[in-house]
Protein backbone atom coordinates (compact mmCIF):
# COMPACT_ATOMS: atom_id res chain seq x y z
CA UNK A 1 0.00 0.00 0.00
CA UNK A 2 1.36 3.41 -0.95
CA UNK A 3 1.06 6.54 1.21
CA UNK A 4 1.15 10.23 0.51
CA UNK A 5 4.30 12.05 1.54
CA UNK A 6 2.76 14.57 3.95
CA UNK A 7 3.91 12.59 6.99
CA UNK A 8 7.44 12.41 5.57
CA UNK A 9 7.71 16.17 6.23
CA UNK A 10 8.52 15.38 9.86
CA UNK A 11 11.99 14.46 8.54
CA UNK A 12 12.59 17.88 6.98
CA UNK A 13 12.07 19.27 3.51
CA UNK A 14 11.07 16.06 1.72
CA UNK A 15 9.97 16.28 -1.89
CA UNK A 16 8.41 13.43 -3.85
CA UNK A 17 7.50 10.00 -2.56
CA UNK A 18 3.84 10.44 -3.51
CA UNK A 19 3.40 6.68 -3.99
CA UNK A 20 6.07 5.43 -1.59
CA UNK A 21 5.70 1.77 -0.68
CA UNK A 22 5.38 0.66 2.93
CA UNK A 23 8.80 -1.04 2.73
CA UNK A 24 10.56 2.07 1.41
CA UNK A 25 8.72 4.32 3.88
CA UNK A 26 9.87 2.10 6.73
CA UNK A 27 13.48 2.23 5.50
CA UNK A 28 13.33 6.04 5.17
CA UNK A 29 11.84 6.50 8.63
CA UNK A 30 14.26 4.04 10.24
CA UNK A 31 17.24 5.67 8.48
CA UNK A 32 16.31 9.05 9.95
CA UNK A 33 15.84 7.45 13.37
CA UNK A 34 19.32 5.92 13.16
CA UNK A 35 20.91 9.21 12.12
CA UNK A 36 19.21 11.02 15.00
CA UNK A 37 20.31 8.32 17.47
CA UNK A 38 23.91 8.46 16.22
CA UNK A 39 24.02 12.26 16.57
CA UNK A 40 22.66 11.97 20.12
CA UNK A 41 25.21 9.26 20.93
CA UNK A 42 28.05 11.48 19.77
CA UNK A 43 26.77 14.29 22.00
CA UNK A 44 26.51 12.00 25.06
CA UNK A 45 28.51 8.83 24.28
CA UNK A 46 28.33 7.29 27.74
CA UNK A 47 24.56 7.03 27.63
CA UNK A 48 23.72 6.38 24.02
CA UNK A 49 26.57 5.00 21.91
CA UNK A 50 25.83 1.33 22.54
CA UNK A 51 22.10 1.78 21.96
CA UNK A 52 22.66 3.88 18.82
CA UNK A 53 25.02 1.31 17.32
CA UNK A 54 22.59 -1.50 18.22
CA UNK A 55 19.80 0.44 16.50
CA UNK A 56 21.97 0.96 13.43
CA UNK A 57 22.84 -2.75 13.29
CA UNK A 58 19.12 -3.60 13.52
CA UNK A 59 18.51 -1.16 10.64
CA UNK A 60 21.27 -2.79 8.59
CA UNK A 61 19.84 -6.25 9.25
CA UNK A 62 16.35 -5.26 8.12
CA UNK A 63 16.85 -2.53 5.50
CA UNK A 64 20.22 -3.20 3.82
CA UNK A 65 20.70 -5.80 1.10
CA UNK A 66 23.41 -8.42 1.70
CA UNK A 67 25.30 -7.25 -1.39
CA UNK A 68 24.86 -3.49 -0.85
CA UNK A 69 27.41 -1.33 -2.65
CA UNK A 70 28.83 1.62 -0.73
CA UNK A 71 30.67 4.33 -2.65
CA UNK A 72 32.27 6.81 -0.21
CA UNK A 73 33.75 10.02 -1.63
CA UNK A 74 37.28 9.69 -0.29
CA UNK A 75 38.05 6.18 -1.52
CA UNK A 76 38.65 5.02 -5.05
CA UNK A 77 36.76 1.77 -4.77
CA UNK A 78 33.31 0.46 -4.04
CA UNK A 79 32.75 -1.59 -0.90
CA UNK A 80 30.30 -4.48 -1.06
CA UNK A 81 28.36 -6.06 1.79
CA UNK A 82 26.75 -5.20 5.10
CA UNK A 83 30.05 -5.40 7.04
CA UNK A 84 31.88 -2.61 5.21
CA UNK A 85 28.62 -0.61 5.00
CA UNK A 86 28.22 -0.71 8.78
CA UNK A 87 31.84 0.01 9.68
CA UNK A 88 32.31 2.89 7.26
CA UNK A 89 29.01 4.66 7.99
CA UNK A 90 29.37 4.44 11.78
CA UNK A 91 32.93 5.80 11.44
CA UNK A 92 31.74 8.62 9.17
CA UNK A 93 29.03 9.54 11.69
CA UNK A 94 31.67 9.99 14.38
CA UNK A 95 33.80 12.21 12.13
CA UNK A 96 30.84 14.34 11.02
CA UNK A 97 29.79 14.92 14.62
CA UNK A 98 26.61 16.41 15.99
CA UNK A 99 26.26 19.11 13.33
CA UNK A 100 25.36 16.60 10.60
CA UNK A 101 22.04 17.74 9.15
CA UNK A 102 19.88 16.71 6.22
CA UNK A 103 18.34 19.59 4.29
CA UNK A 104 16.43 19.08 1.04
CA UNK A 105 15.52 15.46 0.35
CA UNK A 106 14.14 14.09 -2.87
CA UNK A 107 12.40 10.74 -3.21
CA UNK A 108 11.25 9.04 -6.39
CA UNK A 109 7.48 8.55 -6.45
CA UNK A 110 7.78 4.93 -5.29
CA UNK A 111 10.50 5.80 -2.73
CA UNK A 112 13.16 3.51 -4.21
CA UNK A 113 15.52 6.39 -5.07
CA UNK A 114 16.62 8.99 -2.52
CA UNK A 115 18.79 12.10 -2.84
CA UNK A 116 19.53 13.48 0.63
CA UNK A 117 21.35 16.81 0.80
CA UNK A 118 23.49 17.24 3.94
CA UNK A 119 25.98 19.48 5.72
CA UNK A 120 28.28 19.08 8.71
CA UNK A 121 30.46 21.72 10.39
CA UNK A 122 33.58 21.49 12.53
CA UNK A 123 34.74 18.10 11.31
CA UNK A 124 37.03 16.43 13.80
CA UNK A 125 37.19 19.62 15.87
CA UNK A 126 38.55 21.70 12.96
CA UNK A 127 37.06 24.58 11.01
CA UNK A 128 36.41 22.22 8.08
CA UNK A 129 32.87 21.75 6.84
CA UNK A 130 31.34 19.40 4.34
CA UNK A 131 28.31 19.55 2.12
CA UNK A 132 27.05 16.74 0.00
CA UNK A 133 24.35 14.39 -1.15
CA UNK A 134 23.66 10.80 -0.24
CA UNK A 135 22.28 8.97 -3.29
CA UNK A 136 20.45 5.87 -2.14
CA UNK A 137 18.82 3.08 -4.16
CA UNK A 138 16.45 0.55 -2.63
CA UNK A 139 14.93 -2.59 -4.09
CA UNK A 140 11.20 -3.38 -4.03
CA UNK A 141 11.63 -4.97 -0.60
CA UNK A 142 12.82 -1.63 0.82
CA UNK A 143 16.43 -2.75 1.19
CA UNK A 144 19.31 -0.44 0.31
CA UNK A 145 21.25 -1.84 -2.64
CA UNK A 146 23.45 1.18 -3.39
CA UNK A 147 24.62 4.07 -1.20
CA UNK A 148 26.77 6.69 -2.89
CA UNK A 149 28.11 9.71 -1.01
CA UNK A 150 28.95 12.79 -3.07
CA UNK A 151 30.65 15.44 -0.96
CA UNK A 152 32.81 18.52 -1.07
CA UNK A 153 34.92 20.20 1.62
CA UNK A 154 34.78 23.79 2.71
CA UNK A 155 37.13 25.70 5.01
CA UNK A 156 34.31 27.86 6.33
CA UNK A 157 31.18 27.10 8.28
CA UNK A 158 28.08 26.56 6.20
CA UNK A 159 25.77 28.82 8.17
CA UNK A 160 24.36 30.37 5.00
CA UNK A 161 23.17 27.04 3.55
CA UNK A 162 21.90 26.60 0.90
CA UNK A 163 24.41 28.24 -1.38
CA UNK A 164 23.24 29.21 -4.85
CA UNK A 165 25.65 28.22 -7.61
CA UNK A 166 25.71 29.99 -10.94
CA UNK A 167 26.94 27.83 -13.79
CA UNK A 168 28.14 29.27 -17.10
CA UNK A 169 25.96 28.78 -20.15
CA UNK A 170 27.09 26.05 -22.49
Amino acid sequence: MAHHNHSLRQYGNVLGGSRISDACRSAFEQWHGCVKAMMSAIADPEKLEERAEARFMKFVGKHVDDSVELCPPVYYSTYTGKGPFSVILTSVAKVFGTTFTYHRQWLSDNGQEWALEFTADGLGGTDKSIRGIDLVTLNEEGKITNFRILAGWSSTRLSSWPVVCNFPSL
